[in-house]
């Protein structure tokens, strides 16, 4: 019986392996409330964006004088119609920075273990289960060239997280 190769073993050994860490990640991912404040026309307003709305005083092509319409303000004894305005939208999104990091992590895995012997069951077991992770979980709507950074305070927090930043740290040695 061959020794496995020390990439491999970073994957499966420990407690919890690596492996067993996405697991329980790609079950309960890391998650962040997005917001977006496009300018829209009042029909599809969803909500203000109070902060944006000095910003719109200012643009002209944003107002028509009021007429008959709602006055949403009034400057110099004339009243003005926000034709368009900032709105504020929600959304949870798992393109977080711990995810970016998870992603980048597990391409340099399956980078290294391309460079391994294809035929060892081990390494090609290994290379399937990375290659399930990136491309049919959450991470596979993560951009490619997303920056990620090892300093989000949930790599060093949660357990699962960490030990993805732990097998990063054991893999960077291996060079």
């Amino acid at each position: 019986m061959s020794t496995p190769s020390p990439i491999v073993a970073l994957l499966t050994d420990g407690r919890p392996s690596l492996l067993d860490a996405l697991d329980r990640i790609v079950a309960h991912p890391h998650r962040a409330i997005e917001v977006d404040t496009p300018v829209v026309s009042l029909e599809e307003l969803t909500e203000p964006d109070t902060e944006g709305f000095l910003a719109l005083v200012s643009d002209a092509s944003r107002l028509a004088p009021a007429g008959d319409r709602p006055t949403h303000f009034s400057q110099s004894g004339r009243d003005y119609f926000f034709t368009h305005v900032v709105d504020r939208r929600r959304r949870i999104t798992l393109d977080t920075p711990p995810n970016r990091f998870l992603k980048r992590v597990l391409e340099q895995f399956r980078d290294a273990l391309k460079k391994l012997n294809a035929e060892d069951p081990a390494v090609a077991g290994a290379r399937r289960r990375l290659q399930a992770f990136l491309g049919h979980t959450f991470l596979a709507e993560i951009p490619r060239s997303a920056r990620a950074s090892a300093e989000h305070v949930v790599l060093h927090k949660d357990p699962h997280y960490r030990r993805v930043l732990e097998a990063s740290v054991a893999l960077s040695r291996l060079g």
